[in-house]
């Protein structure tokens, strides 16, 4: 017998995909522009499966020791960010599963994973994670401390840095997007010589509509794939 709530799964990715072109649309966008991660933490892997076979290619973990009983028995299509804070120690082990890690946030946690890259002969897309509030539950870099962070990290020849994922308060939360967009587009300025400082990871189930009107080009998305928790 099916796990309860997979045969619901096709139908809300068919439904979110057609509230994602249509948040396009109303933003001046081309149809896809916008990435849709399904956040999969703690789902098992038979969901996952369901939504790769409804047309979702990018997942979520927030653990790597979590991904790590899942990676085998995924899709060969099938992509793993690390939205989680990365431990130093998990490094490698990140390096060798993940296709991005979303949650840099120190030099020294970014020298363990591009040390780990070295070491397997491969280059990882990243994103700096920004605490917009600066909230002492959250990881994260203040906003005023992105640029320094990003200066620091320039060094790391096996890391893309592709740009920001923001975590803004639970409440209120599409308030702060705008300050997020400014945030991301005054950085991808400052590093347009170089290129590909393209991605703002912004939104989730109950703003993500909204997100892609403020700039968002990546969605975090699990409650509307996968139901409740």
């Amino acid at each position: 017998m099916a796990e309860p709530g997979l045969e619901a799964i096709e139908g809300r990715v068919r439904r979110l995909f057609d509230r994602v072109h249509e948040a396009e649309q109303r933003a001046g966008l081309a149809l896809g522009a916008v990435r849709v991660i399904a956040i999969s933490k703690t789902k098992p892997v038979e969901a996952i499966i369901e939504a790769y076979k409804a047309g979702i290619c990018e997942f979520g973990e927030n653990y790597v020791q979590e991904a790590e009983t899942k990676v085998r028995s995924l899709p060969d299509g099938a992509k793993l960010h690390l939205v989680g804070g990365l431990q130093r120690n998990k490094a490698r082990k990140a390096a060798g599963m993940f296709s991005f890690v979303q949650s840099i946030d120190s030099e020294r946690t970014a020298e363990a994973l591009n040390r780990a890259c070295l070491e397997l002969g491969r280059r990882m897309d990243v994103l700096v994670q920004v605490n917009m509030a600066a909230e002492q539950n959250k990881n994260g870099v203040a906003p005023d401390e992105l640029d320094g962070l990003l200066a620091g990290l320039e060094r790391f020849g096996s890391l893309n840095m592709r740009g920001i994922m923001v975590i803004p308060p639970f409440e209120r939360s599409s308030a702060y997007f705008p300050a997020a967009r400014a945030l991301f587009e005054e950085q991808r300025a400052k590093r347009r010589q170089h290129g590909g400082f393209d991605v703002l990871s912004m939104g989730m189930s109950a703003d993500f509509e909204v997100a892609i009107s403020e700039g968002s080009t990546m969605v975090r998305i699990g409650r509307a794939i996968f139901g409740e928790r």
